[in-house]
């Protein structure tokens, strides 16, 4: 995942976005590049996240006029907690400002930062579009891990935890590579989960062997849950009809 160096934010407008959005949501936000231009990857602890919006947009469809030298670039909150689902729906104001005062510590954290920065647009050149679209990519192929040690380690003392079940837990600590909490706490989620003893030392020594029956779990669950809805579906059979 693109990590920046200090050198490289001050250098350019969208650099200088995507470093601070990523140091003000402890790596929870990242922008990154794809085949429509810039994209955010939000990491699943927040209930808020954000897409990067450029007007006009030179990656439409619509190839624009050749005098167009300048965009303007916004970040545009969106919702993505629908029932374990993650969805693109744009946030109001007043809902932004709700989630800033939001019961989960790591929802509040993004949110206000989303409120400060999604109120000062960026103007950027044809030319720095181009130089940070490059520098992202290069970026991207060095950096594989998605959060760096300092983002774990402030995570951590963030206590995000604190508002998660030992599901979210588990699922997210088993997502990403660094442990954002002490081996103990992770422990004792990860028991009540798999309702087994966990007894390694590290993540490391135990994150892709709990992965893998994890993922055998959600999977035995969705299965069960299409059979149920299945079965409630059918026509009920109430015995032959006498005539």
């Amino acid at each position: 995942m693109p990590v920046l160096t200090e050198e490289q934010a001050k250098s350019n407008p969208i650099l200088k976005l995507a470093a601070e959005l990523r140091q003000r949501t402890y790596g929870m936000c990242d922008v990154g590049i794809g085949p429509w231009g810039y994209g955010v990857n939000t990491l699943p602890l927040t209930k808020v996240g954000t897409v990067v919006c450029m007007d006009p947009d030179p990656y439409g469809e619509t190839p624009l006029p050749p005098e167009v030298k300048e965009y303007t670039v916004t970040l545009r909150p969106i919702c993505v907690e629908q029932d374990g689902v993650r969805g693109d729906n744009a946030i109001r104001e007043e809902e932004l400002q709700r989630l800033c005062a939001d019961p989960d510590v790591m929802t509040r954290l993004v949110a206000n930062a989303l409120r400060e920065m999604s109120a000062v647009p960026v103007t950027v050149s044809k030319q720095e579009d181009i130089d940070a679209f490059d520098a992202l990519y290069e970026a991207d192929q060095r950096h594989t891990e998605r959060l760096t040690g300092d983002e774990a380690r402030r995570l951590e003392e963030l206590r995000w935890y604190e508002t998660k079940t030992p599901e979210e837990i588990v699922d997210f600590q088993l997502s990403v590579e660094k442990l954002c909490m002490t081996m103990e706490r992770f422990r004792e989620a990860a028991e009540s989960v798999f309702h087994h003893p966990v007894t390694a030392e590290t993540l490391d020594d135990c994150r892709m062997e709990l992965l893998q029956e994890r993922r055998i779990m959600l999977a035995v669950s969705d299965c069960k849950a299409h059979e149920d809805a299945d079965q409630s579906e059918s026509p009920q059979s109430f015995g032959p009809v006498l005539g």
